[in-house]
């Protein structure tokens, strides 16, 4: 016998009912905060092993043209603003009493505000070379400045 749609959706909500019971009753005699913690610091840790190979390169960077580098530091300028904006709350919470948490924050951010203000030097840097302007391009201002200035004697 077949199960109809609606009674296959009538069981899977109960039995995500029942999980969730599960898991509510599963928190009340486990401490969750400590689960929590545990995945917490992983992410970090994850976080902090990838900022560490682009912290080992950084030097590779000179070598992109420049749109690449002032792309590449506005995306870090926003990431490193939004883990001080975390850090700053995770300041405020004594770190979830962690001392993993506070060091593995501290060491984030300044390996983020290092690349940042490495690739904020190679944007304004005047050394790498930037896309010239075209031809046509100057060629066209300058012959539109040019009939603006004539409209302008009398």
């Amino acid at each position: 016998m077949a199960l109809s749609l609606s009674t296959y959706y009538n069981l899977e909500t109960r039995t995500s009912a029942s999980f969730l019971t599960f898991i509510a009753l599963f928190g009340e005699f486990c401490n969750i905060s400590k689960f929590l913690t545990r995945i917490f610091i992983f992410a970090l840790n994850k976080a902090d092993k990838h900022i560490s190979k682009i912290d080992g390169n950084i030097k590779q960077f000179k070598s992109l043209d420049k749109k690449t580098i002032e792309f590449h530091y506005l995306n870090f300028s926003k990431i490193s603003s939004k883990f001080d904006k975390l850090h700053g709350k995770l300041h405020t919470v004594d770190y979830l009493g962690n001392e993993k948490i506070k060091l593995s924050m501290k060491t984030i951010c300044r390996k983020l505000h290092k690349i940042e203000n490495v690739l904020r030097i190679y944007s304004f840097d005047k050394s790498i070379k930037s896309e010239e302007t075209p031809s046509y391009i100057k060629d066209g201002l300058s012959k539109f400045s040019q009939e603006s200035f004539l409209s302008l004697q009398p």
